[in-house]
């Protein structure tokens, strides 16, 4: 039960309290702490949240059957009309019709031509540090991106959100053994090879394990936003907020959600609840506690259009 504004609110930073009409965040780590985690209080606060008016918009490397398996399905068909899902990390936008059926508002897809480049790239990049004495594994099956394993260990297989500090360091050891000083490194012999491979515009991208080069990234997502929702329902800048958990630098490179701050976001309020052990850029609001502190958020959003 959630209960009086004042009470919700006591861990929510002053620059936070002010009533936003669209939270766009990213999941994993920010909204659940990994994609197996029963979240029922996150699906009951955004459910409230759609069915008092608000515009949610998760922005995600995953596709849309994780969010529906862990959230969507818990929502009300009825409910689900605010919301737009953008998934495969820039690569597509997911909304509901009136029955709650998933329809499709945006899809790029590769044409055969780019999916030969991303292979040549990630397997040039596979070549390059084998011949370091770094073996790594390619996932082909993902949507407009190659990911190249940097830790393809079985204790590394499938590492929680919790863990990212520690994968970081042990990814980083592997490399500094053949004398890549850190993960940021190969991302950048990615970019070039990508581009020598002849991709005009990669989007290169790293969660600690992978380095991914593809296509599209979150800006992507953060556009489409910005050009459907936003404009179109007059949304001022105050009344939006990003949330995320990876801003800053986490090893050599800056984490994946530093794509959500683009031209468009100018004005915008930002909050990571990530640790962010290197700090967060300037201008956002840092409010560590993960997914719990993205429900308070919430919660407190939910208070002031209830109190």
């Amino acid at each position: 039960m959630i209960g009086a504004a004042g009470d919700v609110g006591r861990g929510v930073p002053g620059t936070l309290r002010g009533r936003f009409e669209l939270i766009i965040f990213d999941w994993d780590g920010t909204a659940v702490p990994g994609r197996t985690a029963a979240v029922p209080r996150l699906n009951a606060a955004m459910a409230s949240l759609l069915d008092a008016g608000m515009w949610l918009a998760p922005v995600t490397g995953t596709n849309v059957d994780h969010l529906e398996r862990q959230s969507i399905r818990e929502i009300a068909p009825r409910s689900r009309g605010r919301l737009r899902i953008c998934t495969n990390r820039g690569s597509e936008v997911w909304s509901y019709d009136v029955a709650g059926e998933r329809v499709a508002l945006y899809q790029r897809i590769a044409s055969p031509a780019e999916e030969v480049l991303l292979t040549r790239a990630a397997e040039g990049l596979r070549e390059w540090l084998a011949e370091r004495g770094v073996a790594s594994r390619i996932v082909y099956d993902r949507l407009n991106r190659r990911k190249i394993d940097l830790i393809p260990l079985l204790e590394w297989s499938d590492p929680p959100k919790a863990q990212i500090s520690a994968l970081i360091a042990a990814t980083t050891r592997r490399l500094q053994a053949v004398g890549i000083e850190r993960i940021g490194e190969v991302m950048r012999l990615a970019s070039a090879i990508a581009h020598d491979c002849g991709l005009t515009d990669p989007r290169v991208t790293s969660d600690g394990k992978y380095v991914e080069v593809g296509l599209t990234d979150k800006s992507e997502s953060i556009a489409w936003i910005f050009e459907h929702v936003v404009r179109p329902n007059a949304i001022a800048p105050e009344e939006i907020l990003i949330a995320g958990d990876e801003f800053g630098d986490v090893g050599g490179f800056a984490g994946s959600d530093e794509r959500m701050i683009t031209p468009d976001t100018s004005g915008v309020r930002k909050v990571s609840v990530g640790s962010e052990p290197n700090g967060v850029p300037a201008g956002l609001v840092h409010l560590p506690g993960g997914p719990d502190a993205f429900l308070s958020i919430l919660q407190w959003q939910l208070a002031l259009r209830t109190r």
